[in-house]
C-alpha cells in the first residue's frame, strides 16, 4: 500500500478508489498515520472517526512548509517599513536570516506556529486565506518544546504559490486581532492581484456585498463563529471559494472532498 506519510490528498483519493475492503484500508491508513504522529511527536485525537482522522492529517500537512528552494517577493508596504526603519535592527537581521533559509531551500517549520505539532488544531488564517505566520527569530527549533524558546514579538505573514514566497507584512504578535487583519488581503490585492483574481465575483455590483466587513474585530468574530464571508477590495468583490472552514472548524474543501469518497 502506498505510504500516507509522504502522501497528498490526491494520493489518498487514489487509495480510496482501489478495490480493497474498507475495513482493511481504514486499518492500514490509521496505523500508518498514527505511526507518523508518534515518530514526529505530534498530538492527535485517539477516539475519532476514520474520516476525521484523514481530515486532521491533511490539516496537519497543510501547516508544514516543504523545504525547497523558492523565490521571494516582498510587498511595497513591507519594503517601506524596512526602508523607513519601522522595524528594529534585530528583527531585520532575523528577517534576512529566514529569507536566506527560504532561498536555500532549508527548513523553516521551526519558525511557524507551534500548532504544526497538533493535528486537531485548525489555523484559521491559513484555512481562510492561505496565509502562514512566521516567528522572526534566528534561533532554531526542532520540536514543540524547543519552539517555546524561539517565539518572537514580531510575526511575518507570508503566502506560498508556485514556488514563490510572498512576504506580505510584519506586525506585532500582541496586536489586537493580528490573525484577522483585513489589511493583509488589501496588501495582496495591491501587490499581487493574480493571487486572488480567480476569486473575483464579476457579477457582483460594488457596494452590494452583505455583510460588508472590513473591521478586523468583526472578521475574527465571524471566523470564531465558523462563518465564511466574502470581501470587497478596491470596488471588487472576492469570495475565496476553495478555502474557508466548516462547522467543526476544519478545512471546508478538505472535508467535502474526503466525505464525497
Amino acid at each position: 500500500m502506498t505510504s500516507v506519510i509522504a502522501g497528498t490528498l490526491e494520493d489518498i483519493k487514489q487509495l480510496i478508489d482501489r478495490k480493497e475492503t474498507i475495513s482493511m484500508f481504514e486499518k492500514c491508513m490509521i496505523t500508518e498515520i498514527e505511526k507518523f504522529y508518534k515518530d514526529n511527536n505530534i498530538s492527535y485525537k485517539i477516539n475519532s472517526s476514520f474520516n476525521d482522522k484523514i481530515i486532521d492529517y491533511i490539516n496537519l500537512r497543510k501547516k508544514w512548509i516543504s523545504p525547497k528552494r523558492r523565490e521571494i517577493l516582498v510587498s511595497k508596504e513591507l519594503n517601506k517599513k524596512i526602508r523607513e526603519n519601522l522595524i528594529d535592527f534585530r528583527t531585520k537581521e532575523a528577517l534576512v536570516y529566514i529569507q536566506n533559509k527560504i532561498r536555500k531551500g532549508e527548513n523553516i517549520n521551526g519558525h511557524l506556529s507551534r500548532s504544526i505539532y497538533r493535528s486537531d488544531f485548525y489555523d484559521v488564517l491559513l484555512l481562510q486565506w492561505g496565509i502562514f505566520h512566521v516567528h522572526i527569530n534566528k534561533k532554531e527549533a526542532k520540536n514543540s518544546r524547543e519552539m517555546k524558546k524561539n517565539r518572537s514579538d514580531e510575526l511575518l505573514f507570508i503566502m506560498i504559490e508556485n514556488d514563490i514566497v510572498y512576504l506580505i507584512d510584519i506586525e506585532k504578535h500582541d496586536k489586537k486581532h493580528v490573525f484577522s487583519m483585513f489589511r493583509l488581503l488589501q496588501i495582496i490585492s495591491t501587490n499581487w492581484i493574480e493571487l486572488i483574481k480567480k476569486y473575483e465575483l464579476k457579477d457582483c455590483i460594488a457596494g452590494t456585498m452583505k455583510p460588508l466587513i472590513t473591521c478586523d474585530k468583526d472578521i475574527e468574530m465571524m471566523w470564531k463563529a465558523k462563518i465564511n464571508i466574502g470581501f470587497e477590495i478596491n470596488g471588487k468583490t472576492y469570495l475565496l471559494w476553495d478555502k474557508g472552514v466548516n462547522s467543526a472548524g476544519s478545512g471546508m474543501i478538505d472535508t467535502f472532498q474526503i466525505k464525497q469518497n
